[in-house]
């Protein structure tokens, strides 16, 4: 039989006896319980992309379960001995060899290994002029986008694995790089540049002035004066 149907039957076994057991009579549980041996299963779930531990990650042995720690290790204790069928999951993950059974005892120790469904891509927006942050700068990779905050930071959170051309606009102000191809995996950061566009002085009714355009308004003006003043003169 294949050991993953077996480990399967086994544990299934295991939850019957346990679930028997807790509507056996208490005095005859007391006269006929033998106490049997208990043992453990630990390990470490290892995030793929680059090896570090994957915390709060749920690894269960079929009825028994543990959550990881900061550093990706987990405990299962109080096992009894038999083949378990191992899962590991996470909101948001995909693991490999997602069901494998152990067997105990003795006390087992089982590496298993995941990687992000999506991940992110952050950086800032920096002024050129003074190297502050640039705020409500929309950044995008095609099909997500994020505006960067007070200090000029973005977050684009839930991107797939794939090449995304990056871009940042905002209006009055001129990026550089303004468009670059960002891979991920891993998550990636990448920052902007950019610049102020200079439109020159506004008129009071708020709309730009054509320098070219006053200057010709001015000789034709003084023109139109210096004709009255001849005229004046009989000239």
């Amino acid at each position: 039989m294949d050991k993953k149907i077996m480990c399967g039957l086994v544990t299934v076994g295991l939850l019957l006896a346990a679930s028997l057991a807790l509507f056996m009579p208490a005095e005859k549980a007391s006269a006929d319980t033998v106490i049997l041996p208990t043992y453990s299963i630990s390990g470490r779930v290892i995030n793929q992309v680059d090896q570090t531990g994957v915390p709060g990650a749920t690894v269960s042995n079929g009825y028994i379960s543990a959550m990881t720690d900061a550093n990706g290790n987990y405990v299962i204790s109080g096992v009894p001995a038999g083949t378990y069928g191992m899962t590991v999951s996470k909101a948001g993950w995909t693991f490999i060899g997602f069901m494998v059974c152990v067997d105990v005892p003795p006390d087992a120790i089982y590496n298993m290994s995941g990687r992000p469904t999506s991940y992110s891509i952050s950086g800032k927006v920096i002024n050129q002029a003074n190297g502050t942050g640039v705020a409500g700068v929309k950044v995008s990779n095609g099909s997500r986008s994020a505006l960067t905050n007070a200090y000029g930071n973005y977050v684009i959170t839930d991107v797939p694995a794939g090449t995304y051309a990056m871009t940042a606009s905002k209006d009055g102000w001129t990026i550089i790089s303004l468009s670059v191809m960002i891979n991920v995996p891993p998550d990636a950061v990448f920052n902007f540049t950019g610049k102020t566009i200079w439109i020159g002085p506004t008129a009071t009714i708020g709309t730009s002035v054509d320098k070219g355009s006053s200057f010709r308004q001015r000789e034709s003006r003084w023109r139109t004066s210096f004709a009255s003043k001849l005229k004046r003169f009989g000239r």
